[in-house]
C-alpha cells in the first residue's frame, strides 16, 4: 500500500494522571458498606463515558470463600447525599471473607451478566449507545471492613477511540460531517480474572474472548452525522478534534489493515473513514462531492486506553465501495497495489488521485517556413 497515500498517525493516551482516586462514599450504617472509585478519572467530558461524577448505579455480586453466592446482582444507587445504597440492606457474616464483583452500567446497551465474574457484550454501531463497561473486584470481612467499608476501584474494560484531523494542503478546504471505524469484531465475552482491581492499571488482555475468529466487514461504528458541516481549512499541520463528532467505546481488539480480500480484489481490512466534501480554497468550487474517504489502520486496542486517530484529510484517502450489490463497505485498493498485480483495472484509485490539475500532453507546433530573408546591407546605406 502506498505510504504517500496513507498518512495516519496514532497516539495512545492511557487513562492516567498524578492525582489520587476520588472515593465515592457509601453510608449504610451497620450493613455492608462499599466505597467505589473510578481509577484516576475524576470527571468525564464524554456523556456516555463513566467517571466519578456521573457513576449513578453499579451492580454487585457477593461471593463467600467457598464460592457460594452471598447475594446476587444487587444494585447500589447514588442518592441525593452522594452516597450509594441498595434497596435492601445486606449484613456481614459473623466469620469469613466475601468477594465483591461489581460492574456498570447496569442497563448498558448490549451488555449482560452471564456469571458472577463474566459478561457478554454486543458491539453497538452508534457511538451514543456504546456502554463504557467498567468492572471492580475486591474482598472484605466484618473484622476489617465493618467500619471502614470495602473499597471498589473500577477499571475500564473497553477501549476509547477519538478522531483528530488536519489539512496540510493550502489549495483545498474540506467539509466534514461524520466519521466511522469499520471491520471490527461484533461482540465478546469478558471474564474478570484479577485477584482485585485496586492496584492494576489495566485489565488483562486475556480477560476478553472475542465471539468470532475474524473481524466482520459488516461491523461498523458511526459517530452520527452533524447537521452543520465543519470546515477544515488548509495549510496546517496541527491536528484538531471536530465539535459534534462523538468518540467510540469499543471492545479491545487488534485492528488489522489486511485481514482478507474479497473476490473482487477490494481492500477488506480495518479502516477509519471520514465523510467529507472537498472544495477549492479560493472560490469554494466543489472538487469532490460528499463521500466516505477511508484510511486503513493497524493497531492493537487495549482495555482502559484512549486512542486518538490523527488523519491528514488532504491526502483524500480511498474511496469507499457504495455498490449495494457488493459485500462492502470496503475501501478500494490503488492501481499499483501489489496485492492485485494481475488485473489492476479492478483496483479503483484514491479519492484525489485524478482530481489534481495536471498537464498530461504538451506539444509544440512545428516551425512554419517563412522563406529566406536577405540580411544584406540596404541600398540606402551604400
Amino acid at each position: 500500500m502506498k505510504k504517500s497515500v496513507i498518512l495516519l498517525a496514532l497516539s495512545a493516551l492511557a487513562f492516567a494522571g498524578c492525582q489520587k482516586d476520588v472515593v465515592l462514599e457509601s453510608n449504610l450504617g451497620d450493613s455492608i458498606t462499599i466505597r467505589p472509585s473510578l481509577g484516576l478519572q475524576v470527571k468525564s467530558e464524554d456523556p456516555h463515558a463513566l467517571a466519578a461524577d456521573n457513576l449513578e448505579t453499579f451492580n454487585v455480586y457477593a461471593q463467600t470463600a467457598d464460592n457460594a453466592a452471598y447475594f446476587e446482582n444487587v444494585d447500589f444507587v447514588k442518592n441525593a447525599s452522594g452516597t450509594y445504597a441498595s434497596a435492601d440492606k445486606y449484613y456481614w457474616p459473623k466469620t469469613g471473607a466475601l468477594k465483591f464483583y461489581a460492574y456498570a452500567p447496569v442497563s448498558g446497551t448490549g451488555l449482560t451478566r452471564s456469571a458472577y465474574n463474566a459478561w457478554t457484550l454486543t458491539q453497538q454501531s452508534e457511538a451514543a449507545s456504546q456502554p463504557d463497561f467498567i468492572v471492580a473486584l475486591n474482598s472484605g470481612d466484618k473484622e476489617n471492613n465493618a467500619t471502614t467499608g470495602v473499597s471498589l476501584n473500577f477499571r475500564h474494560a473497553m477501549s476509547k477511540v477519538s478522531l483528530k484531523v488536519k489539512n496540510t494542503s493550502k489549495t483545498i478546504l474540506i467539509n466534514v460531517t461524520d466519521w466511522k471505524l469499520a471491520y471490527l469484531y461484533d461482540g465478546g465475552t469478558f471474564a474478570l480474572t484479577e485477584e482485585n482491581t485496586n492496584g492494576a492499571a489495566l485489565l488483562a488482555a486475556a480477560d476478553w474472548t472475542l465471539t468470532s475468529n475474524t473481524q466482520s466487514v459488516a461491523t461498523c461504528v458511526l459517530s452520527a452525522p452533524i447537521a452543520t458541516p465543519v470546515t477544515v481549512y488548509g495549510n496546517t499541520t496541527t491536528a484538531t478534534a471536530i465539535d459534534g463528532l462523538e468518540d467510540f467505546i469499543l471492545i479491545p481488539q487488534e485492528l488489522k489493515d489486511s485481514v482478507s480480500y474479497a473476490d473482487n480484489n477490494q481492500f477488506a481490512g480495518s479502516y477509519v473513514a471520514v465523510e467529507m466534501e472537498i472544495r477549492n480554497a479560493a472560490d469554494s468550487t466543489v472538487i469532490v462531492d460528499k463521500q466516505w474517504c477511508c484510511w486503513p489502520v493497524n493497531t492493537a486496542l487495549e482495555a482502559g486506553k484512549h486512542y486518538t486517530f490523527v488523519v491528514d484529510l488532504s491526502n483524500g484517502g480511498y474511496q469507499e465501495d457504495n455498490d449495494p450489490n457488493s459485500d462492502g463497505p470496503y475501501p478500494y485498493q490503488p492501481d499499483d497495489d501489489p496485492r492485485n498485480p494481475d488485473d489492476p483495472s479492478k483496483n479503483p484509485d484514491p479519492v484525489l488521485k485524478d482530481a489534481s490539475i495536471k498537464f498530461v500532453t504538451v506539444t509544440v507546433d512545428a516551425w512554419t517556413e517563412a522563406g529566406d530573408i536577405d540580411a544584406g546591407v540596404p541600398d540606402s546605406l551604400l
